[in-house]
């Protein structure tokens, strides 16, 4: 058997040493970038992005503040510091008591003990004291902001208060990022229709003074549609004083006669009085949208019949275009409350008396009580 000579040998075993070394320096030259490894053979590493907090949630009652999050390139954290409050080596302008945090080597957190100051400019300035060993900054402090105070709409509508139907408001739901200061809300408040008819109103304040609830006084509801707007501009916040920097507002439709006050349906039958020895009685019955005044009514309401059937006057009045002024034959209803109304109702029984069968009841419901006005509003 041939022996192999010691030189041999140690070439050999040279000549494998220098292609792994080769390898090796191949691998760290395609990966330097990620490594960013500098001249002295530390590990450089930079803040990549800055995530701003969020506006402060609320949570079982209380403001729960959202946390500041910075992002590096490299693992920067000692394994000792990660998952665990950091309360050395951090530096905050201006000063602001919470807790610094590695969620992981590369991410750090910071969430105030209390809430964010608005719209607040913070400087941040890191120690070595933090950073894992071999590991340097390309810079070492940045700067944020807390989220601004401002608000938005969260819910408008018209309201009609079911224990009183004359009572019709404008309703209006903003949300802010801070609660407010509540002794700017009156002045801030305004709550008008576009016309220019200016209206009192109520407030409420939830979510520990972050959400800001408006109510008109009762509404005029005239007989057209109209739109009132309620604006909240320059409210203060409680914790720096600073007012909204743009106004909030709600636009709510409100109803006109035409649209809010109408006939939902019609119906005549003819019923037993018992109080009249089972004597026949024809009667109307009217359902309205809303409820309202008897005494009112009168004056909106009107009732023809005509001795043409129906179906001739709606062939009639779909040649006239829907103008009931123009149509002829049409002779006004006497009728009577079937018992004393209630002070106001949706529904209404009214007593009449037609001799001739296949007669045609038609009603008319006036957006205005006034004769001069109604020939416009048929």
């Amino acid at each position: 058997m041939q022996k192999i000579s010691a030189k041999k040998i140690g070439i050999a075993l040279f000549s494998a040493l220098m292609v792994v070394a080769a390898l090796v320096a191949a691998w760290l030259w395609e990966n330097s970038e990620n490594f960013n490894i500098g001249a002295d053979n530390r590990q450089t590493a930079e803040i990549v992005k800055v995530e701003e907090p969020a506006v402060s949630k609320i949570a079982d009652g209380k403001i729960v503040p959202q946390p500041l999050k910075v992002l590096f390139s490299n693992n920067i954290a000692p394994a000792s510091l990660i998952n665990a409050e950091v309360k050395s080596g951090i530096e905050m302008y201006p000063s602001l008591r919470g807790t610094w945090k590695f969620e992981t080597a590369s991410i750090l957190t910071f969430v105030p003990e209390s809430d964010w100051m608005p719209g607040s400019e913070y400087e941040v300035v890191l120690k070595k004291s933090i950073l894992a060993p071999g590991v340097e900054l390309k810079k070492d402090s940045f700067s944020f902001k807390a989220p601004k105070f401002s608000g938005k709409k969260i819910e408008a509508e018209f309201y009609e208060d079911p224990r009183n139907r004359r009572n019709k408001a404008a309703e209006a739901g903003f949300e802010f990022s801070y609660p407010l200061q509540e002794d700017s809300i009156k002045a801030a408040v305004s709550v008008a229709s576009v016309n220019g008819q200016k209206y009192d109103f109520t407030y409420k304040l939830g979510d520990n003074n972050r959400k800001l609830y408006i109510i008109s006084s009762p509404l005029k509801i005239g007989a057209e549609e109209n739109f009132v707007i309620i604006r909240v501009a320059g409210v203060k916040n409680s914790y720096n004083g600073k007012a909204l920097s743009r106004p909030v507002e709600a636009k709510v439709a409100i109803p006109g006669i035409a649209s809010f006050f109408n006939i939902k349906s019609i119906t005549t039958e003819i019923v037993k009085n018992k109080q009249h020895n089972d004597e026949p009685q024809q009667i109307l019955k009217i359902n309205f949208t809303t409820k309202v005044d008897p005494a009112k009514l009168q004056e909106y309401l009107q009732v023809f019949y005509s001795a043409a059937p129906c179906y001739e006057l709606k062939d009639k009045l779909a040649k006239l275009g829907n103008n009931w002024n123009k149509l002829e034959g049409m002779t006004p209803l006497k009728m009577r409350f079937v018992e004393q109304p209630k002070p106001e109702s949706s529904s209404y029984w009214f007593r009449y008396d037609l001799q001739k069968r296949g007669q045609c009841l038609f009603c008319l419901l006036y957006t205005s009580p006034s004769p001069r006005d109604r020939q416009k509003s048929r």
